[in-house]
């Protein structure tokens, strides 16, 4: 689009008119979330040099380039402007029939500033919320991801989802069909089991919801995009709801586990000691996810992935996934881990076990890198090649070459069927009676002895 005011530039109307259309439409880059877009400055005084040129060709000032959606540089908003630019003069110039909309001898109006008309990279458009308004993918577009990346991981989720479900379910009935047997310390599991059996429910509704409803919304402007700030959509919150809520849930009842095995192993508490604070291991690891649930709804930090096409936390804002998934679970593995260690009474062959295991994983992880299609036709090549290569020492010119320690078994083989029998030795060369005889690859030279078992 910036292309169409080059005749402008070329022109030479305004010394701003360059600065002003690379600002508008391609915003430079900062630390901030949303592009920052030129002052309203620039614009007018861009606006007063170049409109008379306009006119004299019939035409009026572009919509897209309206001075009255930027910010004003005297009400603090952040905006753009080249250096030692002078304010325009507004006052009336013969051939130059123009007055500005807010004029600087006036307030500033009060009414909330329109959102600026940013150019977003493709497959992409503007979104407006939270700091101004951001750019996010459409919906149904490969932007980040191929198309065949997004397959992949969806086959791949609804695999191991569908697993953890068949098991979780297994545990969650076994428990229903007799509670009695599951007792503290090992009362957190069915817990655990139930926060990861609703936890994989936000993976297997890929198989029957539509992705538009999982994880996208519609714009003002009636585009689908992917999630911004996930109020908007049901379907958005429930995944979000499932995977974040019962995901913390199913690590602090991890941490309860650990705590319980920790009283009952190494300060020998009895299950009806731990019984009695039951109250408390679900109070904490029910109440604390439901607070972090509502504070990351309050602050609209959720938001669509467009790999797996759920809604989550974190995805377009880093700061956010580290304080309510990254902080939380790292605090949660710590405490446990530590509860696992002092659990111990005595020393336990699996803590050594371990400690061989934690030495050696990441010489095994590294073959990870190998592991692709290439290297399983590259040793099919090499054992191809091995085994052709044995057949070829056996086969030569359409005879079968026997090992000397089988030819000597024949040998013998054939002389003892022969010792009993009454005969005549003769000389004579190699005949067609022999034919029946074992052949070896040898050549024959000269008049042979050969005892025969018929004539």
């Amino acid at each position: 689009m910036v292309h169409e005011y080059m005749p402008l530039v070329d022109i030479g109307c305004s010394k701003h008119l360059r600065f002003f259309l690379c600002s508008l439409y391609a915003p430079i880059c900062s630390a901030l979330d949303t592009p920052i877009p030129p002052c309203r400055t620039i614009c007018l005084e861009v606006r007063q040099k170049c409109l008379p040129v306009l006119q004299k060709f019939n035409f009026s000032w572009p919509d897209a380039l309206d001075c009255s959606g930027l910010p004003l540089r005297e009400v603090s908003a952040l905006c753009v402007e080249p250096p030692n630019i002078t304010t325009p003069s507004f006052t009336q110039e013969p051939g130059a029939p123009f007055r500005p909309l807010y004029p600087f001898d006036t307030p500033p109006p009060l009414t909330p500033q329109e959102t600026p008309k940013v150019a977003c990279p493709p497959r992409q458009t503007w979104v407006a919320g939270r700091g101004g308004g951001v750019c996010s993918p459409i919906c149904d577009q490969d932007v980040l991801f191929r198309r065949a990346d997004k397959h992949f991981a969806e086959v791949w989720m609804l695999v191991w989802a569908g697993l953890c479900f068949v098991s979780t379910l297994f545990t969650v009935l076994t428990f229903w069909l007799e509670p009695a047997r599951f007792r503290y310390p090992e009362r957190p599991i069915i817990c655990l089991s139930l926060c990861y059996l609703l936890y994989c429910l936000a993976y297997l509704s890929r198989l029957v919801v539509p992705l538009e409803v999982l994880s996208c919304e519609v714009s003002q402007s009636g585009v689908s995009h992917l999630a911004v700030e996930g109020l908007q959509s049901s379907g958005c919150i429930i995944t979000f709801i499932l995977q974040y809520y019962f995901g913390m849930a199913s690590g602090i009842w991890w941490m309860v586990l650990t705590l319980t095995w920790f009283l009952s192993a190494g300060k020998k508490w009895s299950p009806e000691a731990l019984q009695a604070y039951a109250s408390y291991f679900h109070a904490a690891a029910w109440g604390l996810p439901a607070i972090s649930t509502i504070l990351i709804l309050t602050l609209k930090q959720v938001d669509g992935d467009e790999l797996v096409g759920l809604c989550y936390v974190g995805n377009v804002h880093q700061w956010a996934h580290m304080s309510f998934v990254v902080a939380p679970l790292s605090s949660v593995l710590a405490i446990g881990t530590l509860f696992i260690a002092f659990g111990f009474s005595i020393p336990s062959v699996e803590i050594f076990m371990l400690k061989v295991f934690m030495s050696l994983v990441v010489g095994i992880t590294t073959g990870m890198w190998i592991w692709s299609s290439k290297t399983v036709l590259l040793w099919q090549k090499f054992f191809k090649g091995v085994c052709g290569h044995h057949q070829a020492l056996r086969k030569k010119d359409g005879h079968i070459y026997h090992p000397p320690n089988q030819i000597v078994n024949i040998i013998k083989k054939t002389d003892g069927q022969h010792q009993n029998l009454q005969g005549s030795r003769m000389q004579q060369p190699l005949s067609q009676q022999s034919a029946d005889l074992p052949q070896f690859p040898v050549r024959l030279q000269g008049p042979t002895t050969i005892h025969l078992s018929q004539v």
